[in-house]
C-alpha cells in the first residue's frame, strides 16, 4: 500500500466528547457522593449473576471497592438516554478503531436499565458501564487471552497495569477518554495498522477490489488484456493514481511496473515487476481477509512491550530478519524459515555465542526423513557431503558433517537459549533467498550472509574487520566466540506489519495461526 494512502483525518475526537458528557453530570459533580447500597449488594453477590450479563466480577469488585461502592456515572436526568446513546456510539467506534469485536458487551442491557430509571436498574446500568470501559481497557492493555500451543504461543507480554485504580483516577479527573487512549500501544506499527484498518474497511464498503484472472506471466512491455484490470486493482489499494476513466491500454508500461514492484515489496514477493502465479494470488486475496489480518496483528501488538522492536527480530511469515537499534531497523535481510510440516517456533531469547566453522551434528529426525533416503539413492552421499558416523546422544543420529563450504550450517552459527533446539546459521544453498516461498528449513533460521551479522555483533572491534573474519573462516578451524554483549532475539509472527519504509505490508499466513487469534477478538 502506498504510504500516502494511510493518512486521513481523525474522527475520534468528537466521539470522546460524548463519553465525557456521559461521565460528567450537568451539576459539575462527577457522581452521587454517597455509597449506593444497590451497587454494593449487586457486586458482593456477583455482578454477572446479579446483573444478568457476562461481566468481569473480579475487576468490578476491585473497582467499586476502591470507590466504596459509589456510582461511577451520572445516569439520572432528562438527558440520560441521549448521553447513554452517545456513550454506546463511542464504545462501538472505539472497538472498530482498534479492530476489537463487540461480543460480550451488554450495551442493550445498559440502555434498558437506564430507561427503567429505578434505583436497582440504575445500579445495574452503572456496573455495566464500568464493565464496558474496563473490558475495553483490558483489551487495549494486552490482557486478553491468546492462542496457546506447543510451538506458537506468543512469547511477548506487556507489563500489567492497575486498570481499576487508573479508571477511578481518570473518572475523578474527568479524563476517561484519555485513560483509554493512553493504554493502547504507542508505537508506529499500531498507529499505522489502525489507519490501514479504516482504509481497508472503506474499500470493503465500496465492494472490494477487482479480481484478476490468473494466467501466463505478464512482463514489462507485454501486451495483455488484463493490464487495465491490473491498473484498476493497484489503484484501488493505493499503488497507482486513480484515473479519471477506466484505462483501456493493455500495454504493461514502466509506471505500472513501478506500482507493481511496490505491491510485491509489501506482500512478501520477489519485487521484479513480473506478474506470475504468486503475485496474482496476492492480488486476489479478498479485502475481508486483509482486514482480518490487520485485526489479528493489532492484537499481537497489544500483547507486545515496546522493546519488541529491539535486537534481532525474525518475522516468520515475511521470512525476514531485521536488526533494530533504538526502535529503528539498521539491517534487514531475507531468511529461510521452517517448512509448514517443520515449522519454526515463536521464541524470545538472546544470542550468547557465535561459532565460526561449525560442525553439524545431524538430529535424528532429519537423518531419518532426509539423510537416509539420500543414502539409499547414492551410497557415496555421506562421503561427498563430508558426513561421518560418530557417537551421539539421544537427540542426535550419530552423523556429523565437517566444517566447510558444503556444511549445512554454512560457515557461521549463532546460538540462543530456547527449548526447541533452533538457532541461526548460514547455508550453502544461496538460491533459496531469491524465491517467493522461503519456508524451506527444518525449523532453524537460515541466513543469507551471516558474516554481515557477525560484524554487526562485534561492534567496531578492530579484531573483527571483514578481512580478519574471512581469514578465520578460511582457517577451517572451529571457533566459539562470545559477543561483547548478548543480543536480544525474537522469532515472531507478523502476517501484517509496518515495513522499514513505513508501509503496511502483508504476508502469507504460512502456518495458519491467524484464525485462532481471530476467534478470540
Amino acid at each position: 500500500m502506498a504510504s500516502q494512502k494511510l493518512s486521513f483525518h481523525s474522527y475520534i475526537i468528537a466521539v470522546l466528547c460524548f463519553i465525557l458528557s456521559f461521565a460528567l453530570p450537568a451539576s459539575g459533580s462527577l457522581v452521587d457522593t454517597s455509597p449506593n447500597s444497590s451497587i454494593q449488594q449487586l457486586i458482593q453477590s456477583g455482578a454477572s449473576r446479579s446483573v444478568g450479563a457476562n461481566l468481569n466480577n473480579a475487576l468490578l469488585s476491585e473497582f467499586y471497592t476502591q470507590r466504596h461502592f459509589m456510582p461511577a456515572w451520572q445516569l439520572r436526568g432528562d438527558n440520560a438516554k441521549v448521553t447513554v446513546d452517545h456513550f454506546i456510539a463511542f464504545v462501538r467506534d472505539t472497538l472498530e478503531e482498534h479492530g476489537l469485536g463487540d461480543r460480550g458487551y451488554a450495551l442493550k442491557a445498559l440502555q434498558s436499565n437506564v430507561d427503567k430509571a429505578t434505583q436497582d436498574s440504575l445500579a445495574k446500568a452503572d456496573i455495566i458501564a464500568s464493565d464496558t470501559v474496563l473490558r475495553i481497557a483490558k483489551s487495549l492493555s494486552g490482557q486478553d487471552p491468546t492462542p496457546i500451543s506447543k510451538l506458537h504461543t506468543w512469547p511477548l507480554k506487556r507489563a500489567r497495569t492497575d486498570l481499576a485504580g487508573d479508571l477511578n483516577r481518570a473518572i475523578g479527573e474527568g479524563r476517561v477518554p484519555e485513560f483509554l487512549d493512553g493504554i493502547a500501544p504507542n508505537v508506529k506499527a499500531y498507529r499505522k495498522l489502525k489507519e490501514a484498518l479504516k482504509l481497508y474497511r472503506e474499500i470493503a464498503t465500496k465492494g472490494g477490489w477487482t479480481r484478476i484472472q490468473p494466467g501466463g506471466v505478464v512482463q514489462e512491455g507485454f501486451q495483455d488484456d488484463r493490464v487495465p484490470l491490473i491498473h484498476a486493482r493497484l489503484a484501488q489499494e493505493g499503488f497507482m493514481p486513480f484515473a479519471q476513466q477506466v484505462s483501456t491500454d493493455n500495454f504493461y508500461k514502466p509506471d505500472l511496473v513501478a506500482g507493481m514492484k511496490e505491491f510485491q515489496e509489501t506482500h512478501g514477493l520477489y519485487a521484479d515487476g513480473n506478474i506470475g502465479p504468486e503475485t496474482f494470488r496476492a492480488m486476489n486475496v479478498p479485502v475481508s481477509e486483509r482486514i482480518d489480518q490487520i485485526r489479528v496483528n493489532l492484537a499481537r501488538i497489544r500483547q507486545s512491550p515496546p522493546d519488541a522492536w529491539e535486537g534481532i527480530v525474525i518475522n516468520i511469515p515475511a521470512a525476514q530478519l531485521s536488526y533494530y537499534r533504538n526502535g529503528e531497523a539498521v539491517y534487514e535481510a531475507p531468511v529461510v524459515v521452517g517448512r509448514v510440516d517443520r515449522p519454526s517456533p515463536l521464541v524470545k531469547s538472546a544470542i550468547y555465542e557465535m561459532i565460526i566453522n561449525p560442525s553439524w551434528y545431524v538430529p535424528s529426525s532429519i537423518a531419518e526423513k532426509d539423510l537416509m533416503p539420500k543414502i539409499e539413492e547414492d551410497p557415496e552421499f555421506l562421503r561427498k557431503q563430508g558426513i561421518h558416523r560418530n557417537g551421539g546422544d539421544s537427540s542426535e543420529s550419530g552423523f556429523r558433517q565437517d566444517p566447510g563450504p558444503l556444511n549445512s550450517l554454512g560457515r557461521i552459527k549463532f546460538n540462543f537459549a530456547n527449548s526447541f533446539s533452533v538457532y541461526l546459521h548460514g547455508t550453502p544453498h544461496q538460491e533459496l533467498f531469491g524465491k517467493d516461498d522461503r519456508t524451506r528449513s527444518s525449523g532453524c533460521i537460515r541466513l543469507k550472509d551471516p558474516a554481515e551479522l557477525a560484524l554487526i555483533f562485534m561492534k567496531n572491534n578492530p579484531e573483527w574487520t571483514p578481512d580478519k573474519l574471512q581469514r578465520r573462516i578460511n582457517s577451517m578451524k572451529t571457533q566459539h566466540v562470545t559477543p561483547p554483549e548478548k543480543t536480544p532475539i525474537k522469532l515472531l509472527y507478523w502476517s501484517s506489519i509496518v515495513d522499514a519504509k513505513d508501509r503496511v505490508a502483508f504476508f502469507n499466513d504460512v502456518y495458519g495461526l491467524d484464525a485462532e487469534w481471530a476467534k478470540l477478538l
